[in-house]
């Protein structure tokens, strides 16, 4: 039965996945111990797209402006990828980001050297949504891109927000969150399981337009490993609702029916442990084709 919760609304977020064409290694940057979320996780660049009526962002704006903030790599039309190997882009990054990120600096940057932000170089890519669960306190709907590059960009993190950065293979990520010595929360395992076989040519064909609003199911025993699962559209368990609601609170199912569906259906979830929190991680997806799901897209793609 799902959760009488009121569902939270959403503010709108970015996301880059910023991928090597010749390495084909991701960049992922590590959350602080302090972190008051996800302490220590690996993410990818991202965070809170700006909707203030004089200063209103596109998602693929946002995107590339906390790209800059939190590694220092700069994308824009007229040079392309700029680092902080440059010292002009180096203080950019460090006046842009004292005391807290100043919103307007970057523009005033970049007006005064007449560049703009390139977000022609943005692959759209997917867009999840935060679960509709009583531990959170806010929901993003936030939209993923994926950006090539050549080698692999010099990056200097944001101390003020990230505790390292790191170009990593997807495959040896993915098997250390298994195992639970690496913090990886269920949108990046599913993006970095999607892209550490496929060839980067193909990136622009592999754009899921439907939002994926993973419905969150709690194992009902008390007792053990506590197991949570995130059901994904298209899934046997997922609930259908009305276009542009994403109100299904937390589920309880028996472990049993959990961990062992019925594979005759289509599946498409996520499997994990409570604790440590998203380890042990089974991405099933059988019988369901994530780029075919219909649904109008709501993000700003």
């Amino acid at each position: 039965m799902a959760s009488a919760s009121r569902a939270l609304q959403w503010g709108e977020a970015a996301s880059i996945i910023m991928l090597s064409r010749s390495t084909r290694r991701v960049l992922l940057l590590r959350r602080g111990e302090t972190a008051a979320f996800m302490p220590k996780a690996l993410v990818f660049p991202g965070g809170v797209v700006h909707t203030e009526h004089e200063h209103r962002e596109t998602s693929r704006e946002a995107a590339l402006r906390e790209l800059f903030e939190e590694t220092g790599v700069l994308c824009t039309e007229r040079n392309q990828l700029r680092t902080v190997e440059d010292p002009k882009t180096e203080r950019w990054q460090s006046e842009v980001n004292e005391k807290g990120a100043n919103k307007s600096k970057l523009r005033e940057f970049l007006v005064s050297t007449k560049e703009r932000l390139d977000v022609s170089s943005l692959i759209p890519w997917s867009t999840w949504l935060t679960p509709n669960a009583g531990h959170y306190k806010r929901r993003y709907m936030t939209d993923f891109f994926v950006l090539p590059v050549d080698g692999e960009p010099m990056i200097r993190h944001c101390a003020r927000e990230m505790a390292g950065a790191e170009w990593s293979d997807p495959s040896t990520v993915l098997a250390a969150a298994a195992t639970g010595a690496e913090s990886v929360p269920p949108p990046q395992q599913y993006e970095l399981r999607r892209l550490k076989e496929l060839d980067p040519s193909r990136l622009p064909f592999h754009h899921i337009r439907k939002v994926i609003f993973p419905q969150l199911i709690r194992c009902e025993e008390k007792e053990g490993e506590q197991w949570l699962c995130n059901i994904l559209p298209g899934d046997q368990d997922y609930i259908s609702e009305s276009p542009g609601q994403f109100d299904q609170g937390t589920r309880k199912m028996k472990r049993e029916k959990m961990l062992n569906p019925d594979e005759t259906k289509p599946l498409h979830r996520l499997t994990y442990l409570a604790s440590p929190l998203y380890s042990k991680c089974t991405i099933t997806v059988k019988g369901v084709d994530p780029l075919e799901l219909e649904e109008a897209h709501v993000s700003r793609l």
